[in-house]
C-alpha cells in the first residue's frame, strides 16, 4: 500500500487527475448528445497569441471560463469550451525577424517572401504550442480535440471568402488616406492598435516673418507692402497691426520690429516637421490674425533653400484653436491627421519628409537627412537657434500615440491601404440596447454604444508577410491597378497578374472566431449539415478584457449578424486587469509580474486559481500580491481542529504576543469585504493538508458571508440582529451556509446538480450590494477547487 504523504503535493495530484480526465474524454463535446434535456453550452477562448506565454491575466480569464464550463457540466449541459491560438501577424513576424538577425545576421529581404514564411512556420511549430501546454498546466477543461489556429487551411479559406464577399458588396475599398504608421514594424495600424501615453517633452515657440513686409520687388511677393506704409502710423496696414498687438487684445498676435518687419510666433511640439509645412493657419474669427489671411510667411527650414521656395500661405480655418499656443498653427499635411484634413479643404501640397522607418529624407534638408526623427528634432531646434527664430521652449506634457506591438511612437503617414466600412452596425447596436446580449458589468454597454455611434472605416491591410494575404490581383501588362481581380482562387492566367503584397489585419481573422472555429464554410447548404456549428452556435458566454471591446468584441458581433444572421454569444463578462499591490499594471519592465508557472510549481494550480478568484471583484482590477497578509489574517480566523497537542495548529510561538495569541473559535469573524486575497492561502494548505476540504469550505462561506457583512450591519437598527425575511432579496442571494459537502470530481467532470450542494448563492461586490449581473460568477465559485479533492 502506498504511504500517504505527510504534506499535500499538488503537483502529483493535479497532473495525475488532469491526465486522467483528458484521456477519458471528460472535456470532449459531442453535438449528438445535445437535446432539450441536455442543452448546449459553448464558450470560445479568446485566442492567445501564438507567441504568447502564460501571465496572470490569462490565469484570471481562463479560471473564470473554467468555472463557467465546469458549472455547466454539473448542470447537465453538453459543454464545448473551444481552445485555439491567433497567428499574431506583427508580433510573430517581429520575433522571427529578431531571431534571423541574431542567428544569421540576415533580414527577411535576404531570404525572400517564400523562404521567410517557411521560417515563420518552423518557428510556430517549435514555439507556438507553449501557451497551450501552459493552459493545460493551469487545469483548463477545454476540448483539446477541437483546438484551432487562425492560419489553419479551413480557417484561412473562410477569411478569404469574407473579404471577397464584402468587396463585392462595396464595403471593402482601396484608397490613399492618412493612417497610423509603425516605423519599427513598418506597417499601418488601426486606431484601436494605438495606445495613448502621456509624454514629457517641450513646446517650442519659434517666429516666422510675414513675406508681405519685405521690401518691394522681393521674389515671390505677390502684394508687397512698402516700408513707408508699414512705418506710417496712419496707414491701414500699420493700424491693423497695432490693433492686433494692443494690450486689451488676447496675448499673441503679430509683432513689428524696428525695421518694420512683421513676425508671427508659432508653437509646436515637433520642430523637425517644419520642412514639411505647406501653410500656416489661423482662425478666421480671431481678430489678432484675420487680416493676414491670404498673405505668406517664410518657412525657416530647410536653411539652404532660397526665400522664394520657402514661401507658404497664411490660410483661415476654423479648426484652429484660439487658446492653444499662440493661435497660429503650422500645417503639415503629410505628417498629421488634422493637418491632412485642413490640407484637403484648402488644396495644399503634400510634402513627405520622412522615410517609412522613421528617418528623415532629403526633403528635410541637408542637416537632417538620414537622421532618426528624434535626433532630427534636436537638430531642428539648434538650427532655429542659429537663425534667431527660436523664442522659447517650455516643458510640456501631452498624449502621444504608441504602437501597441512595438511600443514606439507612431507616425501619421499618407499611405494607400484597404479599408472596410463596417457591416450590420444597426443589428449590433440593437442586440445590446434591447437586452438580447448582456454585458457584465453593464456599464460597458454605454462605451460600446458610443463607439458604434462614432465609427470610422477600418484599415484592414498590413504591410507584413506573415498573415492572410489579400486575395486581390492586378494585371501586370497595364502597369497600374485599373484592372483588379478579386476571388478566393487565383486568376486563370496567373502569369499575367501580380497579387497584392499586403496581408490582412490580425483582427480581420479573429472577428470570425465564434463561427469559423465551428466549421463554418459560408455556404448555407453545407453549413446546415455541420453538427458542431448547428449545435453550438450561437455560443453562450464570452470572457474577455474590456481593453479589446473594440478590437474584438464589437467586431465579432458585427460578423455574427453579417454572416450567421444571429448574435455570436449571449453574455460578455469583462474581467479586470491584474495589478500589483501598488495598483500598477504588471509588466516585465517593472519586474512586478510573477510567473504563473512558478506559482503553480510552488503552490499548485488550484491554489493559484482559487487565490486569484478570491481577489477578483467582477469587472474591476485585481490587486495581486503573493504575500498578501489580509487574506492570511482572514484565514487565521477560521476555527480548525486542534493539533496533536490540543493547541490551535496556526499558533506560532515566534510571533509577538498580540499576533500569536490563541483565538477562540467562537469569536471568529468573517473576512472584511475589502480583503484582497492572494496565493498566500496555500501556506495554510501546506502546513495543514488534512484540513484542506474544511479550509476551502469555510473560506468559500466567508466570501459570501463576509461580503454581506457590511450591508447586514448597515441594515440593523438599534443593534438588533437581522432576521430572515427582513431583506428577501438579500436572503435569496446569500442564504445561510449549507453544511453540504463539496461536489465530487465525477460531478464536476460529467454533470450533476448544483442545488443539493447549496451553490445557488450570489457574490456581492465590494459595496456590499449583490447585483443581479454578478450572480453567474458567484454560482460557480465553489467549483474551482473541487478537482483537488479527488473522486467520491
Amino acid at each position: 500500500m502506498t504511504e500517504i504523504p505527510k504534506a499535500y503535493e499538488p503537483q502529483a495530484v493535479e497532473e495525475q487527475w488532469y491526465d486522467f480526465w483528458v484521456k477519458q474524454g471528460c472535456f470532449t463535446a459531442d453535438p449528438a448528445r445535445v437535446s432539450a434535456r441536455r442543452p448546449a453550452y459553448a464558450i470560445v477562448i479568446p485566442p492567445p497569441n501564438v507567441t504568447g506565454m502564460l501571465h496572470m491575466g490569462h490565469v484570471l480569464n481562463n479560471t473564470i471560463q473554467d468555472i463557467l464550463s465546469r458549472k455547466a457540466r454539473m448542470d447537465g449541459r453538453e459543454v464545448l469550451w473551444l481552445p485555439g491560438t491567433d497567428h499574431a501577424g506583427i508580433a510573430t513576424q517581429v520575433q522571427v525577424e529578431k531571431a534571423l538577425k541574431k542567428e544569421e545576421r540576415k533580414t527577411k529581404h535576404d531570404l525572400g517572401r517564400e523562404e521567410f514564411l517557411k521560417r515563420v512556420w518552423a518557428w510556430k511549430e517549435k514555439h507556438g504550442g507553449i501557451i497551450i501546454t501552459q493552459l493545460k498546466k493551469l487545469g483548463c477543461s477545454c476540448d483539446w480535440t477541437r483546438e484551432r489556429f487562425t492560419m489553419d487551411p479551413e480557417y484561412s479559406r473562410g477569411v478569404q471568402k469574407v473579404f471577397v464577399e464584402l468587396y463585392r458588396k462595396g464595403l471593402i475599398y482601396r484608397g490613399k488616406r492618412m493612417v497610423n504608421w509603425c516605423p519599427v514594424s513598418q506597417t499601418a495600424l488601426s486606431d484601436e492598435e494605438v495606445e495613448m501615453k502621456p509624454q514629457k517633452g517641450f513646446l517650442y515657440h519659434f517666429r516666422v516673418e510675414v513675406a508681405e513686409s519685405l521690401p518691394a520687388g522681393s521674389p515671390g511677393n505677390e502684394a508687397p507692402a512698402t516700408q513707408s506704409e508699414i512705418r506710417n502710423p496712419k496707414s491701414e496696414i500699420a493700424q491693423s497691426l497695432l490693433r492686433s498687438a494692443a494690450p486689451e487684445e488676447k496675448q499673441g498676435g503679430p509683432e513689428i520690429d524696428s525695421e518694420g518687419r512683421v513676425w508671427l510666433t508659432i508653437a509646436t511640439t515637433r520642430p523637425e516637421t517644419i520642412p514639411g509645412d505647406t501653410a500656416v493657419a489661423v482662425n478666421p474669427k480671431d481678430p489678432r490674425y484675420a487680416h493676414l489671411i491670404g498673405k505668406h510667411i517664410i518657412r525657416p527650414l530647410p536653411i539652404q533653400l532660397p526665400a522664394e521656395r520657402k514661401l507658404i500661405p497664411i490660410i483661415g480655418d476654423e479648426h484652429v484653436d484660439f487658446e492653444f499656443g499662440t493661435g497660429v498653427l503650422k500645417v503639415t499635411p503629410a505628417h498629421d491627421k488634422a493637418d491632412f484634413e485642413i490640407g484637403q479643404r484648402h488644396q495644399l501640397p503634400i510634402v513627405d519628409i520622412m522615410n517609412a522607418n522613421g528617418t528623415m529624407n532629403d526633403l528635410a534638408g541637408e542637416s537632417m537627412a538620414g537622421l532618426d526623427r528624434f535626433e532630427a528634432r534636436d537638430v531642428a531646434v539648434e538650427r532655429l537657434k542659429e537663425l534667431g527664430a527660436l523664442v522659447e521652449e517650455k516643458p510640456y506634457e501631452n498624449n502621444v500615440g504608441f504602437s501597441q506591438r512595438a511600443d514606439v511612437p507612431i507616425e501619421p503617414r499618407l499611405s494607400e491601404q484597404w479599408f472596410l466600412q463596417y457591416p450590420s452596425v444597426d443589428a449590433s447596436k440593437r442586440c445590446v440596447a434591447e437586452g438580447r446580449m448582456r454585458f457584465h458589468p453593464d456599464r460597458w454597454a454605454k462605451v460600446y454604444d458610443h463607439w458604434l455611434a462614432n465609427l470610422q472605416d477600418w484599415c484592414i491591410s498590413r504591410q507584413l508577410w506573415w498573415g492572410h494575404r489579400i486575395p486581390v490581383w492586378y494585371r501586370k501588362s497595364e502597369g497600374n491597378t485599373a484592372d483588379v481581380y478579386c476571388d478566393i482562387t487565383p486568376p486563370p492566367d496567373p502569369g499575367n497578374w501580380e497579387q497584392d503584397p499586403d496581408v490582412l489585419d490580425t483582427w480581420f481573422s479573429s472577428w470570425l472566431w465564434p463561427f469559423a472555429t465551428l466549421g463554418w464554410t459560408g455556404d448555407p447548404s453545407q453549413d446546415s449539415k455541420i453538427p458542431t456549428l448547428q449545435a453550438f452556435y450561437p455560443t453562450t458566454d464570452l470572457v474577455t478584457g474590456p481593453d479589446i471591446i473594440f478590437f474584438w468584441v464589437a467586431r465579432m458581433i458585427m460578423a455574427g449578424y453579417e454572416f450567421m444572421g444571429d448574435l455570436p454569444f449571449k453574455n460578455v463578462y469583462f474581467t479586470g486587469i491584474i495589478r500589483d499591490k501598488q495598483g500598477r499594471k504588471m509588466s516585465k519592465t517593472l519586474g512586478n509580474s510573477p510567473d504563473p508557472l512558478d506559482l503553480i510549481g510552488k503552490y499548485g494550480a488550484d491554489a493559484l486559481r482559487f487565490g486569484t478568484m478570491r481577489s477578483a471583484p467582477l469587472g474591476q482590477d485585481v490587486l495581486f500580491d503573493e504575500k498578501d497578509e489580509l487574506l492570511q489574517q482572514a484565514l487565521e480566523r477560521l476555527p480548525l481542529p486542534p493539533d496533536a497537542g490540543g493547541r490551535d495548529p496556526r499558533r506560532d510561538p515566534a510571533r509577538t504576543p498580540e499576533r500569536g495569541r490563541q483565538m477562540d473559535p467562537a469569536q471568529a469573524q468573517p473576512g472584511h469585504p475589502g480583503d484582497h486575497g492572494g496565493a498566500r492561502i496555500v501556506q495554510l494548505l501546506h502546513r495543514h493538508p488534512g484540513h484542506l476540504p474544511l479550509l476551502l469550505e469555510r473560506v468559500l462561506r466567508l466570501v459570501c458571508r463576509g461580503q454581506q457583512g457590511g450591508a447586514r450591519q448597515r441594515g440593523r437598527r438599534n443593534g438588533e440582529p437581522r432576521t430572515p425575511g427582513q431583506h428577501p432579496g438579500r436572503d435569496r442571494l446569500c442564504p445561510q451556509p449549507s453544511a453540504a459537502p463539496l461536489p465530487s470530481l465525477p460531478a464536476v467532470c460529467h454533470g450533476g446538480t448544483l442545488a443539493r450542494h447549496g451553490l445557488q448563492r450570489g457574490y456581492a461586490g465590494r459595496s456590499g450590494r449583490a447585483d443581479h449581473h454578478e450572480r453567474p460568477l458567484a454560482q460557480t465559485l465553489r467549483t474551482s477547487p473541487a478537482r483537488q479533492l479527488g473522486p467520491g
